[in-house]
């Protein structure tokens, strides 16, 4: 019974032991074979068949038996490479009848080419248009917008043509004179306002750039080797800008939540020191600022050619040195904290730089004093009479002269309002059309006449104007004294016999008259302008002083430095 449990026979006793073990043992074979469900076929028959079945398992005539196994793998390949071609759906088709091409209708290409068509007519139109325009458009001499001349006609010859000159003159003059060309730079200073325009904080803070004139890189013309080979290329490249900014900054605020103004200016002006002279300005509550910044290593350049003056000039003629601060030196907001630092590190580093034999004025102090004043205008990047007063009440100080107080000059304004040159840079910026300024005009107690000229020789004297309240003029910065020129003589009354050199750029405009009370004989040279040595000029005329006062972006102004090589011989 045992044995019956486990065996087969346990339901059929009739079946002998013996008997059963060979039919279980049949069993556990076709259990495994194909067989099992069909005990008529033999096992020795069965398996070969099984072995059929694995490979018809994995063919395509599992379900098709009749057909061999070596024409059903030949299929499965071509079956393959309908699956993956176009012609699967089309088994009527070979594959390489199929596969080249798949021909479908878009129906978007008939709306697409109507619309190629529209834009290709429009743009032939506008060229057409503005084509007749600039024909017939009013030529400009002068831009209003960016106080500098615009290219004209060039005139055509054979050689200019041929070398190129001709095609680079006519493409400026077609930039210079497009039509409509100020509405359009308007609409884009416009744009680039409303995007640069910080968020939060006290006041609200716009970043405006402006074009850019120079490459940001070590000046070419601080290095002595390659100066002499460089530096005309360099003025070829410059326009005579008075300030001659240098970079873009062209970072946009990407932070609109909450009172971030503060972190934004931050991070925007660290490590500032590695660029100079950006070509951008920032107005705040209707006010305009440059963004300064500079090189140490043009700075270190620029205080060796005061170095080197120092070493030409003769011992008995006193060498006085005078950087003028920009406006953001004096903004007062923590948001630009940083952006003040970087002047005072320039000038620093400028004085620290140059011989102790050198007297160094320090001017940016003085003026701070009277920070709350109007001491810069609010749409031009120069300093007002009031501010170029205290900065000639420092270089009193500091040469041992009186300075005339303020309060016994004569104050007379022109009876008229002006933009000056950063509403310009900033394209005209609406921000500022609310803030015009009025020159401030003090009269020093000893009056004098101004007259100009274009070289040493001072054969060719032009009367120009000084201390002018009267005159109506587009910018009335050149009140003062007139405009940049080679030369000039301010001629004082007082008959003392004292005379004074100063080498200068635009901001020494506005300086110069105070000195009426202090010297007869004024000269002043623009290095931008004059060609001819100075030193001979300066034994010759009998000057006891030599004064250099110039904007802290001097720095970076490739056509100054280079100019001032020329005339002091460095």
């Amino acid at each position: 019974m045992e044995n019956d449990k486990y065996g087969l026979n346990h339901r059929y006793p009739e079946i002998s032991a013996d008997e059963v073990t060979s039919r279980k043992v049949k069993l556990d074979i076709g259990k495994y074979s194909l067989n099992h469900k069909h005990p008529k076929i033999s096992s020795g028959e069965a398996i070969p068949r099984k072995v059929k079945l694995d490979i018809d398992k994995y063919s395509l005539n599992r379900k098709h038996l009749d057909i061999p196994t070596s024409e059903v793998m030949s299929r499965k390949v071509k079956s393959e490479i309908h699956k993956y071609s176009l012609n699967h759906k089309h088994p009527e088709f070979s594959a390489g009848e199929v596969i080249p091409q798949r021909k479908k209708t878009n129906p978007y290409k008939p709306q697409a080419n109507k619309n190629d068509g529209i834009i290709f007519i429009s743009f032939f139109i506008f060229l057409i248009i503005f084509g007749l325009l600039f024909l017939v458009w009013k030529k400009q001499d002068v831009s209003e917008m960016e106080k500098r001349a615009l290219q004209q006609k060039p005139i055509l010859s054979p050689e200019r043509l041929f070398n190129g000159e001709y095609s680079k003159e006519f493409e400026a003059y077609y930039a210079d004179q497009f039509p409509m060309r100020n509405q359009f730079m308007g609409l884009y200073k416009s744009l680039v306002t409303l995007m640069n325009t910080f968020p939060g904080g006290k006041q609200k803070i716009h970043l405006v750039t402006g074009a850019k004139n120079q490459p940001n890189d070590i000046l070419k013309a601080n290095n002595p080797h390659a100066k002499k080979q460089d530096i005309n290329n360099q003025f070829e490249q410059n326009n005579k800008s008075e300030t001659n900014l240098e970079n873009i900054l062209k970072e946009k605020n990407n932070d609109e939540k909450g009172d971030n103004s503060a972190k934004i200016v931050e991070e925007k002006t660290q490590n500032r020191e590695l660029q100079y002279n950006d070509n951008s300005n920032i107005i705040i509550d209707g006010k305009a600022m440059e963004i300064f910044g500079y090189f140490p290593e043009n700075a270190v350049a620029y205080a060796n050619r005061i170095n080197y003056l120092r070493d030409v000039l003769p011992d008995q003629v006193r060498l006085i040195h005078l950087i003028a601060p920009p406006a953001i030196a004096f903004n007062g907001l923590e948001e630009l904290e940083s952006e003040s630092k970087i002047v005072y590190q320039a000038i620093e580093q400028i004085y620290q730089t140059e011989n102790d034999s050198i007297i160094k004025v320090d001017a940016i102090t003085n003026i701070a004093k009277h920070a709350d004043e109007y001491i810069y205008f609010n749409t031009d990047h120069h300093w007002t009479g009031r501010g170029a007063y205290y900065a000639y009440q420092a270089f009193c100080f500091y040469t041992g002269q009186t300075a005339t107080a303020l309060e016994d000059m004569e104050l007379t304004k022109p009876d008229y309002k002006f933009l000056g040159s950063l509403y310009s840079f900033t394209g005209n910026s609406p921000l500022l059309e609310n803030s015009k300024d009025q020159a401030e005009i003090f009269l020093p107690k000893h009056s004098g006449t101004n007259t100009v000229y274009s070289d040493t020789s001072m054969s060719d004297g032009v009367p120009t104007m000084l201390l002018d309240s009267e005159s109506e003029i587009d910018s009335q910065y050149i009140l003062y004294s007139g405009g940049d020129v080679a030369l000039s003589l301010i001629k004082s009354n007082i008959d003392n016999g004292k005379s004074i050199l100063v080498i200068k750029d635009s901001y020494a405009n506005a300086f110069l008259p105070f000195l009426m009370d202090n010297y007869e004989n004024i000269y002043s040279v623009d290095p931008r302008y004059m060609t001819d040595p100075i030193l001979h000029f300066i034994s010759e005329k009998g000057i006891s002083d030599v004064l250099v006062l110039n904007s802290a972006f001097i720095t970076g102004n490739a056509e100054w430095l280079g100019g001032f090589d020329n005339i002091v011989g460095y």
